[in-house]
């Protein structure tokens, strides 16, 4: 089921799939599933053109996730099944999984492309939840709210420039979400001096969007371009024997930030 599970993020989240390539094994199984489930919530938003039935489907997990609490057996697709063993095994707070939920219900009602402060609103209610469930998942019970914070509005201020189009972002809001999101990777820099390792790794995502808002600067004036619009990595990733290589001898380094540990994904 593990594999089944890789495949489909592999699949449909190549960025996640290369940053689980670089935490621990006993932790990559409970990433990767998140980030699973992560897909399936953000199909339903995306993807949905009517807003009953993004609802609709948002309620048939919220009575999923509810029976996986209750103890009840669900079985109705791999992504629900490894989602429930991640969360038995991890004791991730029901709350947790709530509030994850009820960040993205609220993007059903609005659009996706408005001010910035807006972005970071909706960004600490749905990926800063999913990091803070990365944490406790990695860490029993760790809590860091500020490195959660600025990792989770990072990757979601890059990720709404990368999603956008012309038509829907003019340059002035584009340049304030590229200032914002370089703010938060900054004060995520800072933080992770003091975060154990595990945690750090987690964070890795903000390198990646680190690199995107490199080369949207380099485009300079045109900075909504279908070159730019592509994931980081949509390229043939290497095979997995040679990506696990790879993954060895950047950890041999005691700094998972260091210019190395990039090497295979750029």
């Amino acid at each position: 089921m593990q594999s089944i599970i890789s495949d489909y993020v592999r699949q449909h989240d190549r960025d996640h799939f290369i940053c689980s390539l670089f935490v621990s094994r006993s932790v990559r199984r409970n990433y990767l599933a998140l980030y699973a489930f992560n897909i399936e919530i953000n199909n339903i938003i995306y993807d949905c053109s009517e807003t009953m039935t993004a609802l609709v489907r948002l309620q048939w997990w919220r009575e999923r996730i509810s029976m996986i609490y209750c103890n009840k057996a669900v079985n109705d697709n791999q992504v629900i099944l490894e989602l429930a063993n991640v969360i038995y095994s991890a004791a991730i707070p029901e709350f947790l999984i709530n509030d994850y939920l009820d960040g993205y219900e609220q993007m059903v009602y609005q659009p996706f492309y408005r001010n910035t402060p807006n972005l970071e609103k909706i960004a600490a209610q749905t990926t800063v939840t999913l990091i803070k469930i990365l944490f406790t998942t990695t860490i029993q019970n760790y809590s860091n709210d500020q490195l959660a914070y600025h990792c989770g509005v990072a990757w979601h201020l890059m990720n709404s420039l990368r999603n956008t189009t012309t038509e829907r972002l003019d340059e002035e809001t584009m340049v304030s979400i590229v200032e914002r999101a370089e703010y938060h990777i900054n004060q995520v820099k800072k933080l992770i001096k003091t975060a154990p390792k595990e945690i750090v790794k987690i964070t890795l995502q903000t390198r990646l969007a680190g690199l995107y808002l490199k080369r949207i600067r380099n485009k300079k004036s045109d900075v909504i371009s279908g070159k730019i619009g592509y994931p980081l990595i949509n390229r043939p990733l290497k095979p997995i024997s040679d990506s696990h290589f790879a993954v060895k001898t950047c950890l041999c380094s005691s700094n998972i930030y260091c210019r190395n540990s990039l090497k295979l994904i750029r």
